[in-house]
């Protein structure tokens, strides 16, 4: 995983649909996903929205509960 830099890989949409390719791969009820591009295209806005109300209030959890918590610092 970190050879292939697959986290990194996500950042891009080239990468997010490889992904989803490789993934439709695996089990074959996941079979569909190897025609996510049309509907991750067609739904791009929608996503990018979606993402730009969740990140800030995962970025505030993160915060409030590192305080004295799993992720703060010994």
């Amino acid at each position: 995983m970190m050879k292939q830099e697959w986290l990194g890989s996500y950042q891009s949409r080239s990468g997010l649909i490889q992904m989803l390719q490789r993934v439709s791969q695996r089990r074959s009820f996941l079979k569909p996903l190897r025609e996510a591009e049309e509907d991750f295209s067609a739904h791009l806005e929608a996503f990018q929205d979606a993402f730009n109300h969740f990140y800030p209030e995962l970025v505030s959890f993160v915060d409030q509960i590192s305080e004295g918590g799993a992720f703060s610092s010994p």
